[in-house]
């Protein structure tokens, strides 16, 4: 199953609530656009994510997705490149023109491993 962290920082010349507010919208905005592209890619998944604010970083993007999909036998290489592609393309076409953009998607191998616990 794809998930995926959609990150955002607010500027520093964000100084009213009423400014922050747009800027949380945006981001939710954004993050409603990726998952619904996300799900259309990879049907018939569903996707997870969750949304953050990051505080203010050196050369980091604005708005960014951090994304992964579990792939074990290296068969969705040319998924995850149309993903990619396709959420910076959303993200740009949501974002002005002094704002930043950014997606890393990774393909892991891991397995799910889970336990009760002792007490």
């Amino acid at each position: 199953m794809p998930e995926f962290l959609f990150r955002f920082k607010m500027s520093e010349d964000v100084v009213t609530e009423e400014d922050e507010e747009a800027v949380r919208l945006q981001a939710q905005r954004m993050a409603d656009a990726v998952q619904a592209k996300i799900e259309e890619i990879f049907y018939p998944w569903t996707v997870g994510f969750e949304i953050r604010e990051f505080g203010i970083t050196n050369n980091m993007p604005d708005f960014y997705v951090l994304a992964q999909v579990t792939d074990r036998n290296d068969t969705l290489a040319s998924t995850v490149a149309t993903a990619e592609t396709s959420i910076i393309e959303i993200m740009q076409k949501m974002t002005k023109r002094d704002q930043r953009v950014g997606c890393w998607f990774q393909r892991v191998k891991g397995v799910w491993n889970e336990v009760y616990g002792l007490l």
